[in-house]
C-alpha cells in the first residue's frame, strides 16, 4: 500500500497537471518614440518544457476601432529553448500600424490544445517626440486621435 501512494504521489509531481505557462511583457504600455524602443516577451514553463513550440492568441484593435494585423489565432511564434523558456525581443518599428489595444494575449506551449498561459492586455501607441516627417494617417495613433474620434465604436 505504501509503494502504491507514494507511485501516485510522484506521479501526480511529475505529470501535466501541475505544468503552468507563464507569458510576461516587459510594460503593457509600449509608445513609438522613433528611438528604437523594444517589446520584449516572455514565455516561461514550469516545471520547464524544452525545445516545445509556443502559440499564441490574442486580438489587435486599431485605434479607430477597424481590424489590426496583429491578431493571432493559434500562430506558431517560436520554441521554446533547453530550459523551457521562449524570449522574443522586437524593436517597434516607427509605423502607426502598429498601434492598438491587443487584447487577451495567451500563448501555449506543446500543441495547440494544451493549457493556455495567463491572459495579457497591453497598447501601442505614440506619445510623440519624432523628428522628420510622419506618414498622413499617423494621428491615428496617439491621443488626440481617440479622443476627437470616440463614436467610431
Amino acid at each position: 500500500m505504501r509503494k502504491i501512494l507514494i507511485f501516485i504521489v510522484l506521479s501526480f509531481c511529475y505529470s501535466n497537471v501541475f505544468s503552468e505557462t507563464y507569458s510576461l511583457r516587459n510594460t503593457l504600455s509600449y509608445n513609438l518614440t522613433g528611438s528604437g524602443a523594444l517589446a520584449i516577451h516572455v514565455v516561461y514553463t514550469y516545471p520547464p518544457e524544452p525545445n516545445q513550440p509556443v502559440y499564441a492568441w490574442r486580438t489587435h484593435t486599431p485605434f479607430d476601432y477597424s481590424q489590426g494585423i496583429h491578431s493571432q489565432n493559434g500562430a506558431l511564434i517560436g520554441y521554446t529553448d533547453d530550459r523551457g523558456v521562449l524570449s522574443i525581443v522586437v524593436k517597434l518599428p516607427h509605423d502607426p500600424i502598429h498601434c492598438g489595444w491587443f487584447n487577451n494575449e495567451r500563448v501555449a506551449v506543446g500543441s495547440l490544445s494544451s493549457q493556455k498561459s495567463n491572459s495579457l492586455n497591453f497598447t501601442i501607441k505614440d506619445n510623440g517626440g519624432h523628428v522628420g516627417p510622419l506618414h498622413p494617417s499617423f494621428p491615428q495613433c496617439g491621443s488626440s486621435f481617440r479622443k476627437n474620434n470616440s463614436n467610431l465604436r
